[in-house]
């Protein structure tokens, strides 16, 4: 018995990059909806070189919309984080809720998410971004690494959630 307690106080640490993007990548995407609301799509942004990640999840009630946002400060923990070593159990994650416009809103409403797809690429990808738009609608989450890898419906979703950590990054 003692040895569970033990067990649930220890906290995570290891020198795996990859664990620890996935580690990141994990937090950014788990969140718990409200009562009565659905959710409608999470996305999660995130670049290679773990210089920032944040994510979105909307949900849905009615033609009622919320955005709920997590952004990573990635400066924080790599200056915590320095000699290689991540604590995965504390993780530099702000989490917040999106005000959207009146357009923003109805846009959100009415879009198709089966429209949403990727291209496939025929180069070869050395620098981009680990993007992931999870929805009801796909059974699998649809990834890219560029911008050439998305559609026409898909470029403007993304857009305008770019544009929201932009401006959420000005304030």
């Amino acid at each position: 018995m003692e040895t569970d307690k033990l067990k649930s106080k220890l906290e995570r640490f290891t020198n795996d990059r990859n664990k620890y993007l996935e580690e990141i990548k994990r937090e950014l995407l788990d969140y718990q909806s409200e009562d009565n609301y659905k959710v409608l799509f999470t996305y999660v942004e995130m670049t290679f070189f773990l210089t920032y990640a944040f994510s979105y999840h909307c949900f849905i009630k009615g033609n009622e919309i919320q955005i709920k946002k997590k952004e990573w400060n990635a400066a924080y923990d790599d200056a915590r984080f320095d000699k290689g070593i991540y604590n995965i159990d504390r993780l530099a994650i702000r989490e917040g809720e999106v005000q959207l416009s009146k357009e923003e809103q109805a846009y959100l409403t009415g879009m198709e998410l089966a429209e949403m797809e990727t291209i496939p690429y025929g180069g070869v990808v050395l620098d981009g971004w680990i993007c992931e738009l999870h929805t009801k609608s796909n059974e699998e989450a649809l990834k890219w690494n560029i911008d050439e890898e998305m559609n026409d419906a898909l470029i403007v979703l993304i857009q305008m959630m770019r544009a929201w950590k932009r401006e959420l990054n000005s304030n």
